[in-house]
C-alpha cells in the first residue's frame, strides 16, 4: 500500500512538472499575451494586499499593549443625542471623572502631535511631540526600552522627557549616556529619563512622535473645564464591563452638568473600547477603499479571462489540423480513488 502511494505521487509529481513546463512554452511563444495576463494580475493582486495589509495593520490585528480588551477610549458627547459623538475632553472634566470613577484601574491623557522646537544637544530642531499624563504607560503595560518611564510622583512640574527610539537613534545615535541631559522644549526644561521602544505609538497618531513629555494637572492652564481638546484613555477593572462603565459615566457627567450649567450642559460621557473606536474613525474609509480595489482584482481576472477565451478561438484551427493529422487529443487526468 505504501508503495502504491510513493509511485502515485512520483506519477503526480511528474504530470505537475510537464504540465508547468509546456505552461512556460507556451507563454515564451507569446510574449505579448504573457506580459498583459501577468501585469493585469499582479496590479490587482497588489493593490489588493496592500489596503489588506493597511486594514489589517489599523483594525484587525491584536493591540500590542497588555489586556488590550480592558482598554478603553472616553470621549465627551452630547447627552440629548445630537452632535458629536467623539469629542475631546477638558482637563476640568477629566479631573472630576478621575475622582469619581470607580470602574477604571488607571485614567489618562494625551494629546495630538504638537510641534515644537527643541534647543540642547547640538544644534535646534522642531520636534514632534505628545504631551501625556504619567499613568498612560502603567495603563498600557509598557515599559522604556531604556532608562524608565514617567512617575507620578514627580509632578507637580513636569519637567521630564522620553524619546522614541528613532528620534533617540537619530539625534543621539543611540547613546545610553541621554538619560539626564536636559532638554528645551519651547522654553521649557526637559530631562530625558528613558527611551520608548522600537515602533511604539499612542493611538491612531500618523505623525511620527520624537519626544513624549508629561502633563502638569495642578497648573491651571490644563484645567479649564470649557477648552476640549484632550483625549482620555481608561483601562477598565477586571470584570467591569464597558457597558457599566458607560453606566457610571453617564451618571458622573449628569452631575457635573448640574454643577457646571455654563460650561457642560448637553455634555456627557462615551466610554468605547479601543478597537471599535478605531474602527469607528477607519472603517468607513478602508472597507469601502477595500472594496473597491477588489472590484479592480475581478475587472484584471474577467480581462484575462477574455484573453484566454480569445486565445482559444484563433488556436481552434491549428487544433482541427492536428486533430485531422492524428494528433492526440489533450490529456485528461482522471482517477477514482477509494
Amino acid at each position: 500500500m505504501a508503495d502504491l502511494s510513493v509511485n502515485a505521487g512520483k506519477e503526480q509529481y511528474h504530470v505537475t512538472w510537464r504540465d508547468l513546463k509546456h505552461s512556460f512554452r507556451r507563454l515564451k511563444a507569446i510574449p505579448g499575451f504573457a506580459a498583459i495576463a501577468i501585469l493585469s494580475l499582479a496590479l490587482g493582486i497588489g493593490v489588493n494586499a496592500a489596503i489588506f495589509s493597511v486594514i489589517y495593520a489599523a483594525i484587525l490585528q491584536p493591540l500590542p499593549y497588555k489586556d488590550a480588551d480592558r482598554i478603553v477610549l472616553l470621549w465627551t458627547q452630547n447627552s440629548k443625542g445630537t452632535g458629536n459623538d467623539h469629542g475631546a475632553v477638558s482637563g476640568g472634566d477629566f479631573r472630576d471623572w478621575k475622582a469619581s470613577a470607580q470602574s477604571f484601574e488607571q485614567m489618562a491623557l494625551l494629546t495630538g502631535t504638537m510641534q515644537f522646537t527643541m534647543i540642547g544637544a547640538g544644534n535646534a530642531e522642531r520636534v514632534n511631540t505628545q504631551a501625556v499624563t504619567p499613568e498612560i504607560f502603567p495603563l498600557l503595560g509598557v515599559q522604556a526600552r531604556v532608562g524608565r518611564v514617567f512617575r507620578a510622583e514627580e509632578l507637580p512640574g513636569g519637567g521630564c522627557a522620553l524619546l522614541s527610539y528613532g528620534f533617540w537613534q537619530r539625534r543621539f545615535g543611540g547613546d545610553p549616556a541621554v538619560l539626564g541631559k536636559l532638554l528645551r522644549i519651547s522654553g521649557e526644561p526637559r530631562v530625558v529619563v528613558g527611551v520608548m521602544p522600537p515602533g511604539f505609538h499612542l493611538m491612531d497618531n500618523s505623525t511620527e512622535t520624537d519626544i513624549w513629555h508629561s502633563i502638569d494637572l495642578t497648573n491651571p492652564a490644563w484645567l479649564q473645564r470649557p477648552v476640549r481638546w484632550i483625549r482620555a484613555m481608561g483601562k477598565l477593572k477586571r470584570g467591569v464591563t464597558p457597558q457599566q462603565a458607560q453606566e457610571e459615566m453617564r451618571s458622573i457627567a449628569a452631575g457635573l452638568e448640574a454643577k457646571y450649567p455654563d460650561t457642560n450642559r448637553n455634555v456627557g460621557a462615551l466610554v468605547e473600547t479601543y478597537r471599535k473606536s478605531m474602527s469607528q474613525f477607519l472603517g468607513p474609509v478602508l472597507y469601502p477603499l477595500f472594496g473597491a480595489v477588489v472590484f479592480v482584482l475581478l475587472i484584471a481576472c474577467t480581462n484575462v479571462a477574455s484573453l484566454l477565451l480569445v486565445r482559444a478561438a484563433t488556436r481552434r484551427r491549428e487544433i482541427a489540423i492536428r486533430a485531422g493529422a492524428g494528433g492526440r487529443p489533450p490529456q485528461i487526468d482522471v482517477r477514482v480513488g477509494c
